[in-house]
């Protein structure tokens, strides 16, 4: 975001009218794609903040500095008006106008609000149809509308969607060598983390349990730190669904050597696991080992900053779940 902001200093006056083109001076540099880019930068940072009204914010600058309104998406025009309309763009903006509607309907289904995405979400597509800016786009507007339709109407099975999503991902990996492409394996590891997790929620335990397993072979060669632990966590929500619990030791083991550096939800799901594996280890014994009662004292000073500090900050369904589980420690 700082970074950005001096860099949007620096540039010099473009012009007023942003389809214009000025000759030789538009083909070498193009002011308006690249202020776009900058405030589309700003959003970008601000969505992964969790500042979603900045991120809306940056949004409609960057298109109104492409002569493209973010009101024009909700129906004004069709699909097929909007194709005319951004043909007439110079290449640079109209892949800019494709690139920010990406980073608009993140924000949207970020924020919740599934029903506004789907409607981006259509446009988009048209958009990606004749402008694709990237694979890292392509497969994170798949994954937008994936999570759109699963969470908006959840008994529908969307196998195809599903079969696409994962196709793409494992198209990719077979197709270019991972370790140049570590940014492209980050976001599929997301892709399957989304597809994972809905598969849990909707009791399609193996299903999920085989694409774990299969997202950690590749995570693995870029030793992701965001994105594995999501996968080792999902690996123990399928092992405590079918009472595995000594499956999980190995895996919190794998853990606990980055719980510092965790995401803070992730961080408080690996102490709930861990607390429910050693209830289930402790019963019936009598003799704990001097490793068990680092354990005991590491899960106990969870519990005392949980009461003092955390239970408040998290949201109320895991703040919920993991006072429960505390409860039962």
């Amino acid at each position: 975001m700082i970074y950005a902001s001096q860099a949007e200093k620096m540039l010099p006056e473009g012009p007023i009218n942003s389809v214009e083109t000025n000759g030789e001076d538009d083909s070498s540099l193009d002011l308006v794609a690249l202020r776009a880019s900058i405030k589309r930068t700003m959003a970008k940072s601000a969505l992964l903040l969790g500042s979603y009204y900045y991120a809306a914010f940056y949004i409609q600058r960057a298109l109104a500095l492409l002569d493209m309104d973010t009101v024009y998406f909700y129906g004004v025009f069709s699909p097929g008006q909007f194709r005319e309309i951004l043909k007439r763009y110079p290449l640079l903006q109209a892949e800019s106008i494709t690139a920010t509607i990406g980073v608009l309907s993140q924000t949207y289904v970020s924020a919740g609000k599934y029903d506004l995405a789907k409607k981006i979400l259509k446009t988009e597509f048209v958009a990606l149809s004749y402008y694709p800016v990237d694979f890292l786009q392509i497969l994170q507007f798949m994954i937008s509308l994936y999570q759109c339709e699963r969470l908006t109407k959840p008994r529908k099975k969307y196998k195809k969607l599903e079969k696409n999503l994962i196709g793409i991902c494992r198209q990719r990996l077979q197709k270019y060598d991972v370790t140049l492409n570590s940014l492209d394996i980050r976001y599929i590891g997301v892709a399957y983390v989304s597809v994972i997790e809905i598969n849990i929620n909707r009791g399609l335990l193996r299903r999920a349990e085989e694409l774990a397993e299969e997202a950690m072979k590749f995570l693995e060669y870029i030793n992701d730190q965001k994105t594995m632990p999501k996968i080792y966590i999902n690996l123990i929500k399928i092992y405590m669904h079918e009472n595995r619990y000594f499956d999980c030791f190995p895996i919190l083991e794998n853990l606990k050597h980055r719980v510092e550096s965790l995401d803070s939800e992730v961080w408080a799901l690996y102490y709930c696991a861990l607390l429910t594996a050693m209830v289930y280890k402790f019963k019936g014994v009598v003799d704990v080992s001097d490793e068990d009662k680092t354990t005991v004292h590491d899960c106990n000073e969870f519990v005392c900053c949980w009461i003092k500090h955390w239970a408040l900050l998290f949201r109320v369904d895991l703040a919920f779940y993991t006072s429960t589980i505390l409860a039962v420690w």
